[in-house]
């Protein structure tokens, strides 16, 4: 049974054209997640210990799968498999804040996720479209860090910032395309599939 809401019937059902589109796999967040995210940004903003650019809480999502260029045909292909997924709604929880290092310096901030499913459904995604399952770490990056004024600062304050461990369920699962505009980059959902 596919369960996909078409969100961009452009390539459906007319003719196949060659443009190419960046895609992935990922999961949209609810609006208390959201708000979460900005209040743990807040809290980061007013601590002030290092430059950095913060990600747009509206247009964080949970990436599952990187899946590359694709063009009209792939994309239908893709829709296809994805609606054959056989998975359960099920729930996940933010985790605490953690910093990515690169050579022993702070490259970005993320909030953890924790949640068996999440897991699960990856390997089933990368079941049924034939792509490799690499590791995985789930997480909503909240910021990128382009420098640390004191390392040894910045590992105790970040201790400090309290993340509120709130649950939400994830119920669906999106075919995204990442785009760049006047504005920079932005996502847009083609497709969503509901999981039972």
């Amino acid at each position: 049974m596919n369960r996909f809401r078409n969100k961009n019937q452009g390539f459906v059902g007319g003719k196949v054209g060659t443009e190419k589109k960046k895609c992935f796999v990922a999961l949209d967040l609810p609006r208390e997640i959201v708000r979460e995210i900005m209040r743990i940004q807040g809290e980061l903003k007013k601590k002030n210990y290092f430059l950095g650019r913060y990600i747009d809480p509206e247009m964080m999502h949970i990436t599952l799968n990187f899946l590359g260029m694709k063009d009209s045909e792939d994309l239908v292909l893709i829709r296809r498999r994805l609606g054959e997924i056989d998975f359960s709604s099920f729930e996940v929880n933010l985790s605490e804040i953690e910093a990515l290092n690169e050579g022993g310096n702070p490259r970005a901030l993320w909030v953890g996720l924790k949640g068996g499913g999440l897991w699960r459904l990856r390997q089933e995604i990368c079941r049924v479209l034939g792509c490799e399952d690499e590791e995985f770490k789930a997480h909503l990056i909240l910021c990128r860090i382009n420098k640390v004024f004191d390392k040894n600062r910045f590992v105790s304050e970040l201790k400090k910032v309290c993340v509120c461990k709130k649950k939400f369920d994830i119920e669906k699962i999106s075919l995204m395309e990442s785009c760049v505009g006047r504005r920079g980059r932005f996502y847009r959902v083609l497709d969503e599939v509901g999981l039972g």
